[in-house]
């Protein structure tokens, strides 16, 4: 059960590095997509980050639950409330405005999708000190 601890690690880190180039990269570049084509723009960065994202935050969940389970400790438990939170995140914040930029470019939502992402930013980045902080310590 110890490969749930570097599991866990992994998929913190790569959802960091996502998280991040989202964050100070791609969502900035929304500005910059042309009006005429930013409807199919937005569709089709939905219809492709969602598997992507949706299958780590899911692995993410199960190997935090799994690592809650069985090495129960402090940490451990902050581990799998991060994510928790990451997915309310998530789901309460960014999935709305994003379902409403499919309608079109709005440049009040895609600077409130970036303000509204920083806390997934801060989320990923402590999930990810603590995953590795269980990495050491166990």
């Amino acid at each position: 059960m110890e490969i749930l601890i570097h599991i866990n690690l992994a998929l913190s880190c790569m959802m960091l590095g996502i998280i991040l180039i989202i964050q100070f990269v791609h969502y900035p570049s929304f500005h910059h997509i042309e009006k005429s084509s930013f409807t199919s723009f937005s569709r089709f960065h939905a219809r492709a980050i969602t598997p992507i994202v949706a299958t780590i935050m899911l692995s993410e969940l199960f190997v935090a639950s799994l690592l809650t389970l069985f090495f129960y400790d402090y940490f451990t438990l902050i581990n799998l409330l991060l994510i928790g939170l990451a997915f309310l995140s998530t789901f309460c914040l960014s999935v709305p405005i994003h379902n409403k930029l499919q309608n079109g470019y709005d440049q009040n939502l895609v600077s409130k999708l970036i303000t509204t992402n920083s806390p997934r930013t801060i989320l990923w980045a402590i999930k990810t000190g603590v995953a590795f902080w269980i990495t050491i310590t166990f």
